[in-house]
């Protein structure tokens, strides 16, 4: 399966250039649009608080268009004034399991973002979470081709990086509540890039043409605390990504890479990354991740494949299907992992995303049973 999923995506990547002359927001809806993240966000690798076009896309294009009819604010809410402007996004997501019947409401996301212009070409962009870490960073344009400086605490930018932190591609969703002890010992539980992997370092980045290119250097010591780098070692990351724009559809081809090599068991990661969007309605994302890690005196390579297809059916409704093969260890017979997600985006009104779906899981050889219906409200600004 691993080997398969590779050459497949491998094709992909490899075949656009050659079949085609060639002329971030969440992923698929920049892919949609041809534009890159920091089109819609304040911070120039994507992610979090939405810049004045962001949030006017989200009101515009994705709200249906009862709800923007009863909406009472025409501007948007978050600039409260040329220097200082204020975001957030909660989740709260209803958790059922199937087999057991268990249920809850938990809060799983509350975060509060600031960005504070300091001058034409500095800014200071601030992320605190109530239940996550916090992220604090300065971003500099002082570099040509669109470049700038980003110092700080602050999530690599590697792969994708799509809104579901369960996922394999992000952080992974086997904790002790979801797979117990299960889960081979010392093995990565998905790539580690989700929620809680603000890292302390420098990134630098460039934006020439239709390419995207990002270098960071990192202490190493992700998560909520204040840590120093254990020695003189430093974790590179690295992402390259070119977006093909033409009347109908656009094209995204790019990898990216992580090394840390400052202890063992440290893992390093290689992935490929693609995708395509049509019309402005349907995208369609791939990606494939080697992760290496030394465990037990040996290293383990496992891989990861990730494929997510979303439409837009109407405005306000987005029918998201995606589906993830995770193997730790890619030399046994068995031991993979297997995830698949459907449900329906549903944009009522301006800043309001409901999201039910079911989440399948399938783990080999084990009889676990954990599959889940879900239900998230997301707030944003």
């Amino acid at each position: 399966m691993p080997k398969r999923n590779a050459i497949i995506l491998g094709f992909f990547l490899l075949s656009v250039p050659c079949t085609v002359h060639v002329v971030h927001a969440l992923p698929k809806f920049s892919l949609r649009e041809g534009l890159r993240c920091q089109s819609c966000h304040v911070n120039p690798t994507g992610k979090g608080m939405r810049n004045e076009f962001g949030f006017n896309y989200g009101r515009e294009e994705l709200t249906t268009a009862k709800g923007l009819d009863i909406a009472e604010f025409d501007e948007p809410t978050g600039f409260l004034s040329p220097f200082l402007a204020i975001g957030i996004d909660s989740r709260t997501q209803f958790y059922h399991e199937m087999n057991s019947g268990k249920n809850s409401l938990f809060q799983m996301q509350g975060d509060l973002s600031l960005e504070m212009k300091l001058n034409k070409r500095l800014r200071l962009l601030l992320k605190k979470g109530f239940y996550s870490g916090a992220e604090i960073a300065a971003v500099g344009s002082i570099l040509p081709f669109g470049g700038y400086v980003k110092v700080g605490k602050f999530t690599p930018d590697y792969g994708l990086r799509i809104d579901d932190h369960n996922a394999f591609i992000r952080g992974g969703p086997y904790s002790v509540s979801v797979l117990g002890d299960s889960f081979p010992n010392g093995y990565s539980k998905g790539l580690g890039l989700g929620e809680r992997s603000e890292d302390t370092g420098l990134e630098i980045g460039f934006t020439p043409w239709d390419l995207t290119l990002t270098l960071g250097v990192f202490n190493g010591t992700p998560g909520n605390t204040i840590a120093f780098a254990p020695g003189s070692a430093k974790a590179i990351v690295s992402r390259l990504e070119y977006m093909m724009k033409f009347d109908e559809f656009n094209i995204l081809v790019g990898g990216s890479s992580f090394s840390y090599p400052a202890t063992s068991g440290a893992p390093s990661k290689f992935g490929m990354f693609g995708g395509i969007g049509i019309d402005k309605d349907l995208s369609i994302l791939l990606e494939y991740d080697i992760v290496s890690a030394e465990v037990s005196n040996s290293i383990r390579r496992g891989s990861i494949f990730f494929v997510e297809a979303s439409y837009m059916i109407v405005k306000g409704y987005d029918v998201r299907i995606s589906y993830e093969f995770y193997d730790p260890d890619t030399k046994l017979k068995n031991g993979a992992f297997t995830q698949i997600s459907a449900g329906v985006s549903f944009f009522p009104l301006p800043g309001v995303e409901i999201y039910p779906m079911v989440r399948l899981f399938r783990e080999e050889p084990y009889e676990i049973n954990n599959d889940q219906l879900l239900v998230q409200l997301h707030l944003f600004l």
